[in-house]
């Protein structure tokens, strides 16, 4: 299911919006996307997805389908020593062309906490750049958080 509505802002912007609105006792799910189609409309989606090689799969189809741009994410939870201070989070990544950005959105559901996109986690770039290495999505992360 998706509706097209013209960008209003730019698209991680856009995507953290939908966090924000979509938080609830149980988290985020479906897991969220939002994207432009090769017109440039914005498309947002649901993913009744549960496994992150699902998710995926669907990214790639979506990307291969004419999307110019892309931003998904799944709902995670944080362990200690992953460089992040609440336990819930959306990991994904931003694709513009031939880049991509891995990305983590800290939330807590009580008291509501939404944290600004952070695009420099280590942790959860190594992790989200992994599993699209191994879905083919991209080829390497780069040091800073990209990839290529």
């Amino acid at each position: 299911m998706k509706a097209k509505k013209k960008i209003p802002a730019p698209l991680p912007e856009v995507f953290h919006r939908m966090v924000e609105t979509s938080i609830n006792a149980k988290g985020v799910f479906p897991h969220l996307a939002v994207w432009l189609d090769q017109d440039r409309k914005l498309c947002m989606g649901s993913l009744h997805l549960n496994q992150p090689h699902q998710v995926m799969g669907w990214v790639a189809a979506t990307l291969a389908s004419g999307a110019v741009e892309l931003v998904y994410g799944l709902d995670r939870f944080a362990r200690p020593g992953q460089g992040t201070t609440l336990g819930d989070l959306i990991a994904g990544a931003w694709f513009t062309g031939r880049d991509c950005k891995p990305f983590v959105i800290e939330y807590q559901h009580e008291p509501r906490i939404v944290k600004p996109i952070d695009w420099g986690n280590e942790f959860w770039s190594r992790s989200v750049g992994g599993e699209l290495i191994q879905s083919g999505l991209i080829r390497q992360v780069a040091a800073e958080g990209g990839a290529a």
